[in-house]
């Protein structure tokens, strides 16, 4: 199956190596760091789809957990391209869990990649073609169908108080 570009999705199951001291109910819950990772992850990959250059993760932006993750659920990262700007690459991330069959959403956020140089320096998006990425449609790959009209209008907005990529 060949993948939408600037769309990754990463699943993977979690292991008591990911989890931390608590216990609800006799399960071991999975550190928020761990579920962070695989966001970096999942974000990373999709934005080296767009650029082939050197990649460096900026910001993560609202991510608050609203359930926890135990280890032996299979966790879900989804990350979507949503702007690329002169240098950077903003991503759109939701993640899930598969518990029993079902699917419950934990958490959702955005990250910032830019992309530098060997000097760790802002360098335009290289390997781009220019065409902006498509506005997420519901019922796609990767795209939340759980998101308002507002909500993915709002992720093509720039963020209040940034300048101009």
């Amino acid at each position: 199956m060949k993948r939408k570009r600037g769309c990754e999705i990463i699943r993977v199951v979690m292991h008591p190596r990911h989890a931390n001291s608590n216990t609800v109910n006799g399960k071991m819950q999975v550190f928020g760091g761990e579920v962070m990772c695989q966001m970096d992850i999942a974000a990373g990959e999709a934005a080296r789809s767009i650029c082939a250059g050197r990649l460096v993760t900026v910001c993560f932006e609202k991510i608050v957990f609203k359930k926890p993750v135990f280890v032996g659920d299979l966790l879900e990262c989804k990350a979507q391209v949503t702007d690329i700007g002169k240098s950077s690459i903003t991503i759109k991330l939701n993640v899930h869990v598969i518990r029993n069959d079902e699917r419950i959403h934990v958490t959702d956020g955005q990250a910032v990649f830019v992309c530098v140089d060997e000097a760790g320096k802002p360098t335009p998006v290289i390997g781009w073609d220019g065409k902006r990425p498509r506005k997420p449609r519901a019922k796609t790959g990767c795209a939340s169908s759980a998101a308002t009209a507002p909500e993915k209008a709002a992720l093509l907005s720039p963020a209040p108080g940034t300048s101009s990529k």
